[in-house]
């Protein structure tokens, strides 16, 4: 059971109390008391007994590891692609290295086209070493043209 779970020997009152507590942008006893049409004491009296406090700090760090989570997991799917997307170049551009002389791509592109995917694969590997992923912001800017 998790402690922010209904626990042993708390009414349903004081439980559906708590739960509107967590919910509250600005959690204060006064205010759910009042929109509640019970009484400060009351609330206190359930807030002190069934350890509100360290309830909803357990269900804010929960809340906050789950979303921490999805952003690492977010994070991997980027790298995943970035990775991709450097591979497809590299691949590209080493193509148009080996039939040169026959190819439409300059050799300006080429180099282009290598530059880029070395910085996609250095951002992937920027983020991976990242202490704050959720703060990144991408930082290459890919020029729309035809390759």
């Amino acid at each position: 059971m998790k402690i922010w779970e209904r626990q042993e020997g708390e009414t349903e009152k004081a439980y559906s109390a708590f739960k509107m507590y967590l919910e509250m942008p600005e959690r204060n006893l006064t205010k759910l008391a009042k929109h509640l049409s019970k009484s400060r004491q009351n609330i206190s009296n359930w807030a002190c007994k069934y350890d509100w406090k360290s309830r909803a700090a357990a269900y804010d760090l929960s809340i906050f590891e789950d979303v921490r989570k999805a952003n690492v997991d977010s994070l991997k799917v980027s790298i995943k692609r970035k990775n991709a997307i450097a591979d497809k170049l590299e691949e590209k551009a080493l193509a148009a290295l080996e039939n040169l002389n026959l190819s439409r791509i300059s050799g300006r592109t080429i180099v282009e086209m290598l530059t880029l995917s070395n910085a996609l694969r250095n951002e992937a590997a920027e983020i991976e070493k990242s202490s704050e992923p959720d703060t990144h912001i991408t930082s290459i800017t890919i020029k729309r043209r035809e390759i």
